[in-house]
């Protein structure tokens, strides 16, 4: 009888254990975090009449600390499954994108008075939609969190190219210096403070490498004082 031959042992690369291992640990750690986050919201809502100013402030710090933990190793969760996520990459109507990171933005940031321009009709776009999702959910994220006025105005337009659909999100925000526009893109780094902290740092460079694991650009077009406009070039397939 011939001696069965047993089944090499699949091989990775270093980055995609890397990747594995920021997903194992990511994901595991957000259980205890999402424990501290509920037992200090059940604190707050009641016995915070029970506290003095320092004991709330101290409780308030708590609550802002472990959400902003909560969405870094939301970030690092989304980051591990950057080209290898469960759902394959099919069609999709680019409005519904949209709008599915737009809810997600509105959820992460807060509530904002935020006045919104939206396309009529949509094309349709190629790719894994959860990150294409995730990619414009960050984008909205980033214009809603960096801007101070009451009413930030956020402005979503696309048109066709040769080869490729072009998406454009602007913002009325403060604008980014030139110098410093390629900075934006570099992981956990924050150029200012964002209301309430809740900036990982992260949002703007994972929506480059989701862009990128699809074929396509990201860039940006700002000046201080004029607000952000950030470019999403998606190819196009037959």
């Amino acid at each position: 009888m011939d001696a069965v031959k047993p089944t090499p042992a699949k091989t990775t690369t270093p980055a995609e254990e890397l990747k594995e291992f920021v997903y194992r640990v990511s994901h595991d750690l957000r259980s205890p975090i999402s424990t501290i986050i509920g037992y200090a919201e059940l604190l707050a809502a009641d016995h915070a009449d029970k506290l003095d100013e320092e004991g709330r402030r101290y409780l308030n710090s708590v609550r802002a600390a472990s959400q902003q933990l909560n969405a870094m190793l939301e970030d690092l969760v989304i980051y591990s499954r950057i080209g290898r996520a469960p759902d394959a990459p099919g069609v999709g109507d680019l409005g519904a994108v949209v709008e599915r990171g737009r809810q997600w933005a509105v959820e992460r940031v807060g509530p904002r008075d935020a006045v919104w321009k939206l396309p009529s009709e949509w094309p349709k776009v190629h790719g894994v939609q959860s990150e294409l999702q995730a990619l414009f959910g960050f984008l909205l994220a980033n214009a809603l969190q960096h801007n101070p006025k009451p009413r930030p105005r956020v402005e979503v337009s696309w048109h066709d190219e040769p080869g490729r659909i072009v998406c454009a999100v602007s913002d009325d925000g403060p604008g980014i210096d030139r110098q410093l526009q390629q900075e934006v893109f570099r992981m956990f780094l924050r150029l200012q403070p964002t209301p309430g902290g809740r900036s990982t740092g992260m949002g703007l460079p994972l929506a480059k490498r989701i862009v990128e694991s699809h074929g396509g650009q990201l860039w940006l077009e700002s000046a201080p004082g004029h607000g952000a406009t950030f470019y999403v070039a998606l190819p196009k397939k037959d």
